[in-house]
């Protein structure tokens, strides 16, 4: 994919949309057998914090792509490029743990951190 005809708000929509996935799929059964299902909150130590972090994500994803004026002087592309990159480390180092019974939830909230990562990333690189 060309990512050269997306705009830098084009792409940071995509992030925010790929942090509400993840925050999405936090809901859904990651782990489990037949009808019995483990979601992400149940499965992460301090899922609340995880949660936090996607939801934060996607909230300073799309501030930047609105142009919101924060109360603090921080770049919202960089924190929530960061935040995006503790979902994505947590969720390979949990697909390189190896185990069974890895349900789509799971999935989803990797590829959810994965594509706001990489879109954040794209997103900073992008010059105005």
């Amino acid at each position: 994919m060309n990512t050269g005809s997306l705009t830098r708000e084009h792409k940071l929509f995509i992030g925010a949309g790929a942090s509400a996935v993840f925050v999405i799929a936090m809901f859904i059964d990651w782990f489990g057998e037949g009808n019995f299902g483990i979601n992400g909150m149940d499965v992460l130590p301090s899922g609340w914090i995880f949660l936090l972090f996607g939801i934060g994500a996607a909230l300073l994803f799309v501030a930047e792509a609105l142009n919101f004026e924060l109360p603090i002087p921080v770049n919202p592309v960089l924190v929530a490029t960061y935040l995006a990159s503790v979902l994505s480390i947590m969720m390979i180092a949990m697909l390189l743990e190896g185990g069974d019974g890895r349900k789509f939830g799971f999935y989803l909230a990797l590829l959810g951190a994965i594509v706001a990562l990489v879109a954040g990333v794209i997103a900073t690189r992008h010059r105005r």
